[in-house]
């Protein structure tokens, strides 16, 4: 794949993802003006894999059911929940559209020629510091929604405990949906832009010597 054909596939990606955002960002928006719930879910670690719950509780404005290792919360109105959901969106589509526009910019310098530059080498580094921190935030957010839901599913009968635990009786453990796939990529990217960084001084100095 040529470079001019990979900027092509960057900036289609770059287009799909900011048009997700949007759309995510209206739903969030307009659900709760309408009266729709807003669906989370995450898979869980009963200490009864087998069987199904529901519950729902006027106080969490939130509806719950477990099934088959899934735990599902359609939370209504702008509590706790939503505010959650509206973070996330701000901070994971920010860290995306940011990696997108940064990787669009290093491939236009490679289409001209311009790859072993400063600029190139910052960039490189942060598209590898963005991919290390995703996850990071990925973590962050589920310990926050763990945070939230260990206070309020006590008063349903239920204890979700944490990953150190195991489940017995009514507690579930939550699964942490974090892809650490991201954060290895983004250390062998800070890796190549430190190589890039020594192809630009070996450069630099070429050019004083000549």
């Amino acid at each position: 794949m040529t470079a001019r054909v990979l900027k092509g596939v960057v900036n289609l990606v770059l287009g799909l993802a900011l048009g997700f955002l949007v759309v995510a960002a209206g739903i969030l928006l307009g659900a709760p003006l309408l009266d729709e719930p807003l669906l989370s879910q995450w898979p869980v670690v009963a200490a009864q894999p087998g069987s199904d719950w529901q519950a729902s509780a006027a106080n969490m404005e939130a509806a719950l059911a477990i099934e088959q290792g899934v735990l599902r919360i359609e939370h209504f109105g702008y509590g706790w929940h939503w505010a959650l959901r509206v973070l996330d969106l701000a901070i994971s589509g920010t860290l995306v559209l940011a990696g997108l526009w940064r990787m669009r910019r290093f491939i236009g310098e490679v289409c001209e020629g311009l790859s072993f530059t400063p600029g190139s080498v910052s960039r490189l580094r942060w598209i590898g510091l963005i991919l290390v921190v995703f996850p990071l935030w990925q973590a962050l957010r589920d310990t926050l929604w763990h945070g939230l839901l260990v206070r309020q599913l006590p008063d349903l009968g239920l204890a979700l405990v944490s990953s150190f635990q195991t489940p017995n009786g009514n507690g579930f453990q939550l699964q942490f949906s974090i892809d650490w796939g991201f954060a290895v990529t983004g250390l062998l990217l800070l890796v190549v832009a430190e190589a890039f960084r020594e192809g630009v001084a070996l450069r630099e100095e070429s050019e004083e010597i000549i």
